[in-house]
């Protein structure tokens, strides 16, 4: 196994605090200024100990990963009619950057809090590189730009040490493997180390969803939900749909709302100011708009007037109840 690859493989066996290798070639282990913090140092947890950067990312095919279990959770991007998916037991390095299509785009995990999220890194007129700073807030990773050092908290965005231009997300869809292996046999998954041939992966607590069955936050079930403006955020449970798909709205004035199964286990989240239905038994086509415009669960019109089109996401994600509730102020938990 290759230097690099080993010290991925043994950032697995450790958690957000724990120290992990330094980035040669970077100022990322210089200490960091006093000056421009906006919350007090207190409130973080650990040190500066940056990942390794990824730029370059390695991917194999659905078939190299058949034997991965089929519960474990699976981020999924759309560009160019190509999927991407990564695995979130593969995310231990906790920041993935890559250019796709152009786009310079980045997935952050936190494996504590649970939540994957999707970045533009395109940032005013800088390239963000993101790697995961070593700190926590709040038990929540807290990326770090390699470039100006800016440290933000992953889950709210907000800067915690110097100051960002608004960051702008990727639409992702959070999905089970099994339903990567039905319907994106050719997606690309990403993979920390080489994958050589099919072998039976862990089963690690990132491989399941819990299904909440009452109205109460559950501190360890994960959710999906969509921030609103002033630390809000709209709170969706698996179980608030059926088994066939559905459609809420999030708040009229947006123009937004979910669509969910608790069958599939996959919620998202878009704006629109169009007029959608959902549709059963066309996945991964799940709903139709009043032109008759057939939509992915991508948000893409795949057939129709409006063919082509892509609907834009608010932020939104999954992460567990205890983290919603430490990081907003006002969580609603939608029935």
């Amino acid at each position: 196994m290759k230097p690099l690859l080993l010290l991925f493989a043994v950032a697995l066996f450790y958690s957000c605090t724990k120290e992990s290798p330094t980035i040669a070639g970077t100022n990322t282990t210089k200490p960091l200024t006093e000056s421009n913090w906006n919350i007090p140092q207190s409130q973080l947890i650990g040190e500066l100990k940056p990942f390794p950067i990824i730029n370059n990312p390695t991917y194999s095919t659905v078939t190299q990963n058949i034997c991965r279990d089929t519960n474990s959770r699976v981020v999924l991007y759309q560009s160019n009619n190509q999927i991407y998916a990564f695995p979130n037991d593969e995310l231990y390095i906790e920041a993935v950057n890559d250019i796709i299509n152009n786009l310079p785009i980045s997935i952050t995990y936190c494996p504590i809090t649970k939540s994957a999220i999707g970045i533009n890194r395109l940032n005013g007129d800088d390239t963000l590189i993101i790697t995961a700073s070593g700190y926590l807030y709040k038990e929540n990773m807290v990326p770090m730009d390699v470039n100006s050092q800016v440290l933000w908290s992953q889950m709210t965005q907000e800067p915690i040490k110097g100051e960002l231009h608004s960051i702008n997300n990727i639409p992702i869809v959070e999905v089970d493997w099994k339903e990567v292996v039905a319907c994106f046999p050719d997606a690309k998954v990403f993979t920390a180390d080489s994958v050589s041939e099919c072998k039976h992966l862990p089963i690690t607590e990132d491989s399941y969803i819990e299904l909440n069955t009452n109205n109460q936050i559950n501190p360890k079930t994960r959710y999906y939900g969509v921030v609103l403006p002033k630390q809000r955020v709209a709170l969706y449970s698996y179980t608030h749909f059926s088994k066939n798909w559905e459609i809420a709205p999030i708040w009229i004035n947006k123009q937004a709302f979910v669509i969910g199964n608790k069958t599939k286990k996959t919620i998202v989240a878009y704006y629109s100011k169009y007029k959608f239905e959902p549709l059963q038994n066309e996945y991964p086509i799940v709903m139709k708009d009043e032109t008759n415009s057939y939509w992915n669960i991508f948000g893409e019109a795949v057939s129709g007037p409006r063919l082509g089109q892509k609907l834009t996401q608010p932020l939104a994600y999954v992460a567990r109840g205890q983290a919603w509730l430490d990081l907003f102020q006002d969580v609603q938990l939608k029935n």
